[in-house]
Formats: structure tokens, sequence, C-alpha cells
């Protein structure tokens, strides 16, 4: 049905040059033009991703419009070695560190080799050059973003295995960010399957739980990733390890030599403190498992740990490493406990100070 003014009434739809508030006629907005120095950025930027490294050398050593081989370009704050690193360009990365770019310059909260390895670039193997060629160039591993994740992590969600299988040999993947979560975490909120069983494989923690009490199987069930689920074990999948293997509860644990018949592997309370120390406590039970005992543990050489099922080889130098400070540690005096005169003691604590220093 149409409707239309009324007879009497002086309106009509040619009066308006308006509709509905919009008016009829187009508008003719002006795009802004970028100035020369606008320009200029973008012709650099667009060389240094498409590997142009002539127009590279030339932007640089324009006298004209003085731009550093480590200033941040506006808006972006990315370095050209940035730009370089996340585009992937292999070609653009080596002109950049010949000429002196730095790999630990942080702009935007991010290093060089945290935006290689956040990088997406179809070709791995460029991405695995460039991570790399910033290793060789003392890039380092341990940096972070403002977020707290590490080079690590970036790689974990942008699903480049090389990469990771490189950065584990050099990182911790323990490390958690500003949430709590660690590497393996990143792997599942990306839904990289294959990356999630490569870290499994290597023996990281998957019963930790981030700043909410999460796990990484409930991380995975969360976000509806069944495949993701399906690669961790049935069940608690851990070692459960027995209460008598945590305590000094006979005369026989204290001295395990004194009968023989001691159900604990010789002074395994003591490792337990000792690999606190070392931050490597979540490793317990495999010790537990093989029934490793101290004297054991404290001979052990990264030959053997790998055998226990300990993968990744910054784990087992964090172990080495503080096996090697135990043995360099000297023996003082002041570490025997001292007993009161007044002080009451039975056989079993003289046993028990006794054995701790045999």
């Amino acid at each position: 049905m149409a409707y239309h003014p009324c007879p009497e009434s002086e309106y009509s739809d040619t009066d308006s040059d308006y509709d509905f508030a919009f008016p009829r006629s187009p508008v003719h907005r002006q795009v802004p033009q970028k100035s020369a120095e606008e320009e200029f950025l973008e012709n650099l930027r667009v060389a240094i991703e498409n590997s142009d490294v002539q127009t590279v050398e030339k932007c640089l050593e324009n006298e004209e419009f003085k731009f550093g081989i480590d200033s941040a370009f506006p808006r972006i704050d990315w370095t050209p070695l940035q730009i370089a690193t996340h585009a992937g360009s292999v070609a653009s990365v080596k002109f950049l560190l010949e000429r002196g770019a730095s790999v630990t310059a942080t702009y935007d909260a991010n290093t060089p080799l945290i935006t290689a390895c956040m990088s997406h670039c179809d070709d791995k193997d460029a991405v695995q050059e460039i991570v790399e060629l910033l290793l060789k160039h003392g890039a380092s591993v341990t940096a972070t973003d403002r977020f707290g994740i590490t080079p690590l992590m970036h790689a974990c969600e942008s699903g480049n295995l090389s990469v990771i299988e490189k950065l584990l040999q050099l990182s911790d993947p323990e490390v958690i960010d500003s949430n709590g979560r660690t590497a393996l975490f990143h792997a599942i909120e990306a839904n990289q399957k294959d990356v999630v069983a490569s870290l499994l494989a290597h023996g990281v923690c998957r019963n930790v739980v981030d700043f909410k009490k999460i796990t990484p199987k409930s991380f995975a069930e969360f976000y509806g990733y069944n495949e993701i689920v399906e690669l961790f074990p049935k069940g608690r999948g851990t070692f459960d390890i027995p209460t008598c293997y945590l305590t000094y509860s006979r005369i026989q644990d204290i001295v395990p030599d004194l009968s023989g018949d001691s159900e604990i592997p010789a002074y395994f309370p003591d490792l337990k403190t000792i690999l606190f120390g070392m931050d490597c406590d979540h490793l317990l039970p495999i010790f537990a498992h093989h029934k490793i005992g101290l004297e054991e543990f404290l001979l052990l050489t990264d030959t053997q740990l790998k055998e226990l099922g300990i993968q990744l080889p910054f784990v087992r130098k964090k172990i080495l490493r503080g096996l090697f400070l135990f043995h360099a540690r000297k023996w003082s005096k002041s570490s025997v406990p001292k007993i009161s005169k007044d002080g009451k003691i039975d056989m079993f604590d003289i046993f028990r100070i006794s054995a701790s220093h045999l």
C-alpha cells in the first residue's frame, strides 16, 4: 500500500533533498595524500618484506629521510629487522645483520626472535634459517613480550615444528607467562595438534595448572579440541609415589645398609628436596618409578637421564648443573644440628643426624 501526503498539505516528496536524514547527493570526500616521508617508509617496508635488498640499501642511505637501521617504523613500532623476520625474508635478514642491526633491540616489547617465531610464513625452512641466524648473532631465547610470552610459546602458536625442536634444546618449556600458562597451553589454544604431540613426546609436564587452576587437558576440552584431548593419557597418567618414599619412618630407612630390608630407595626423601631446589620436583615420579636412590641420582649422566625418559635437553642440563653445584659445595660443620645440654635426644635422632652426613 502506498502512502501519500494529505491533499491539504503543502508537503511533497520533491520538496526535500533528504531521505531519512541522509543527503541524496553524493558526498565527495578527499582521500588524504601521503607525505613524501610516508611514501619513503612504505617503500622501505615493502622492499624489506619482498627481499628487495637493493631498494632497502638505497633507502637506508637516503640523505633526505635519514632512517636508522634500528629505528622503529611509525605506528607499527617495529624495526626493519623485526619486519624482515616476521615476513620470513632471509635475504633481508642477512643484509640487515651484516649492516649491524641489533638482535636484542626491543620495540613494542618484542625482539626480532619473537617476531620470527610469530611468523606464519608458508616457507617454514626460511623461518628456521632466520631463527638460526638470530641465535648465531646472540639473540636471547629467554626474552619475553609484554604478556610474558617466550619465543618458544610463539613458535608453538605458529606451529613451526623445526623451530620448536631448536628452541627446546635452549629454553625451558615449563616457563609460564603472565597467565601461568606454559608452551603446552599455547599450542593447545592455537589448535596445533602436531606441536602438542611433540611437546608431550619430549616429556613436558602435562599436569601443570595455570593461575585459574586449569590443566592442559581441561584447556583442550574447553575449546572442544577432541583430537588434542586424545593425545593425553587416560586416567591420572602419572606414577603414584608411595607415601613411604617421602619420609623416613624407620631406622632401616635412615641407614639402609643396617639391615638391607628398606622399602624405599636409599635416602629418597632427600632426593625430593634436591629436585625442589633445582625446580625439577615435578620429575620426582620418574625417579620413584625407577627406584633411583640418592647415591645413584648424584652420579647420573646425561645419557642415563635420557634413558629414564627425560627427553628435554634443557631440563637435563638443569639437573646436571644442579648435581655439579652439589658436588662442588664444601661440607660445613655448621650444617650439623646443634643439641642443647638440656635437650633430650633418642637413638633415632642420633641415627638420623649421623646418616645425613655419612
